[in-house]
């Protein structure tokens, strides 16, 4: 790069000092009109110099440039005579060698911004402007396994190609950074670059992410295309590994036994993350998921939707599952559920929701699972279910829906790990339930559940409680019941889960003695839907009144603009026990 910044600088030395010759006589008078042209345009030129400057000779090498060279710089010329230098440059001119990861980003930077991609010039300076593109092409391959280098970066870099050379220089891309573009765009469109020459044909099989989504529940002609395409292809594959498979597949049409071979080719790839949506429009009791999958050493996400009968075999080792998902599919027996739990020793993450409309006894639903740090199950209305069994002790997420009608037990060992949770119940033994989270910091509970649960229940560590007011009852009990278990309480807030709707209160009486964290650490509040209804105004009164370090109170009004005014004006002029109280309406 030295000898190519040497000729550049020595060419355009001998241009200046023809100009000077031409002009004898005169080189005051231009040193002066060159002072002056860089005074007026400072800031523009001021970036051109120290740009120009870089690419001179060091000190201990270079000759001595004219300072009005500088000044009275031709930018096209010095564009053209770069151009031309840069065609002599190699590829180990360019090359970064050695450096640590902030040096690597900020040349790659420098590169991306300054290399000449953004160049839309034509004409004769085509073949120029191909042959430097070759050589950074070559220079993005040598680049293109930095784990520092992301694809963002690359297809940035790609972006500024110039029209006329987008195709010439993606094809002399290496297959690497090629298949991370392909990556990016859905795998329907990686398979449809396959016709784009022999180069091209075989990379999207290199993807190690794979998708292939059929909604259409009606085509049939579809199907079976998309069936043929991976009976023929998928075995075909030549990525060692699959970070991903997911097939989403919402027709009858689809063969159970295709289906469960192509799972079992994916698990063959070293399988990380397999997500499937069988929406079956005819249900079977047909098994799609191969033996294999429950043997994947290298499994860490697996997640199923839809028909899908979950048949777990006596073998089952899953060591590397982190997060498992199963959302309305059949279950073999009532043991399948925890024969595969069981035997996954690391699992963090539980998402569990039951099937609706299933009159089939699921008989006890059994989740015992000592590492588990989030627990989501839901339990629709028409479910027809002994009960469940919960051991789970160092949970610190727990959402629990259950919504059915049926009489069911409820056993749940303690959390004391707990940091949130989120209860949409009505349990006949709400105190089994709410003894074993006392531990928990955010609470989100419906006010349904509430009216069984009764004195006797502490909860030291909670911070932040938000209430779900969307049933008649006696207000005033509810509020004192749960104010008075949380001594440390920062945030109250009342609110309506998703599908729960206001249906007013009964009354409204102020506890006989103010609760200990309304007075001592209740520092924010807030009410959705407020209405404006005199149970409601009292309430916020009563709070606004009594909350001695309460610095913000959010109501978010529900009913027409004049009712909203009145409301407003209403609170404002309520009295505040804390001075640096700010009322804020929504």
């Amino acid at each position: 790069m030295n000898a190519c910044r040497e000729e550049l600088v020595s060419g355009l030395s001998e241009e200046l000092k023809r100009g000077e010759t031409d002009s004898s006589g005169g080189s005051n008078n231009s040193l002066a009109l060159g002072i002056n042209n860089y005074t007026k345009n400072c800031q523009e030129n001021r970036e051109i110099i120290e740009a120009t400057v870089t690419l001179l000779p060091s000190g201990e090498r270079g000759s001595i440039i004219p300072l009005s060279f500088l000044l009275g710089i031709d930018l096209p010329e010095l564009e053209r005579r770069i151009g031309q230098q840069l065609e002599s440059v190699r590829l180990d001119d360019l090359l970064i060698h050695s450096v640590g990861r902030e040096e690597f980003i900020h040349r790659v930077d420098e590169e991306d911004e300054e290399s000449g991609y953004d160049t839309d010039s034509t004409g004769h300076h085509h073949g120029s402007l191909l042959k430097v593109g070759r050589i950074m092409d070559a220079y993005l391959a040598e680049i293109a396994c930095d784990p520092y280098l992301s694809l963002q970066k690359f297809r940035a870099i790609i972006e500024k190609l110039p029209d006329y050379a987008h195709m010439d220089r993606i094809s002399e891309l290496p297959d690497e950074l090629l298949v991370k573009i392909l990556m990016s765009v859905p795998t329907k469109v990686a398979v449809s670059t396959s016709i784009l020459s022999k180069r091209w044909e075989y990379l999207w099989m290199w993807l190690t992410k794979l998708e292939y989504l059929h909604r259409d529940h009606c085509s049939e002609p579809g199907c079976k295309r998309l069936q043929s395409f991976l009976d023929r292809n998928l075995p075909l594959h030549r990525a060692p590994v699959i970070e991903s498979f997911r097939l989403e597949l919402c027709s009858s049409h689809f063969k159970p036994e295709n289906i469960s071979t192509w799972v079992s080719t994916a698990v063959s790839h070293c399988l990380r993350e397999l997500d499937i949506l069988h929406d079956d429009t005819e249900p079977a009791m047909s098994n799609i998921l191969p033996s294999n999958l429950f043997t994947c050493k290298s499994l860490v996400v697996l997640k199923l939707v839809g028909e899908i009968l979950l048949d777990v075999p006596r073998v089952v080792a899953l060591p590397s599952l982190k997060t498992l998902k199963i959302q309305s599919v059949r279950y073999f027996d009532e043991e399948t559920l925890q024969r595969l739990l069981s035997n996954c020793p690391i699992l963090e993450d539980l998402v569990v929701d039951l099937r609706d409309y299933d009159y089939e006894s699921a008989g006890q639903l059994t989740v015992a699972v000592p590492n588990l740090q989030s627990l989501s199950l839901y339990i629709p209305y028409c479910q027809d279910l002994d009960g469940f069994v919960i051991e789970t002790p160092n949970l610190k997420y727990f959402k629990l829906m259950d919504h059915s009608i049926s009489g069911h037990y409820c056993l749940i060992e303690k959390m004391p790990c707990l940091i949130e949770a989120y209860l949409e119940v009505n349990l006949p033994d709400m105190k089994s339930l709410i003894g074993s989270i006392t531990s928990v910091k955010r609470l989100t509970i419906c006010s349904e559940g509430i009216m069984m649960l009764g004195e006797g229940f502490v909860f030291n560590q909670l911070e932040h409680l938000e209430v779900c007011f969307c049933t008649l009852f006696s207000s005033d009990l509810v509020i004192e019941l749960l104010l008075k278990a949380s001594s440390n309480l920062k945030r109250l807030g009342f609110s309506f889960m998703e599908h729960h709707v206001p249906q007013g209160m009964v009354y409204w009486n102020q506890p006989t003695t103010v609760p200990e964290c309304v007075l001592s650490s209740l520092e924010s509040f807030s009410w959705s839907k407020y209405t404006g209804e005199p149970e409601e105004r009292d309430i916020v009164v009563y709070i606004l009144k009594h909350a001695l370090h309460l610095k913000t109170a959010t109501i978010k009004s529900y009913g027409s603009d004049v009712w909203k005014l009145e409301m407003l004006k209403e609170l404002e002029l309520s009295p505040r026990a804390s001075a640096t109280c700010q009322l804020l309406f929504d």
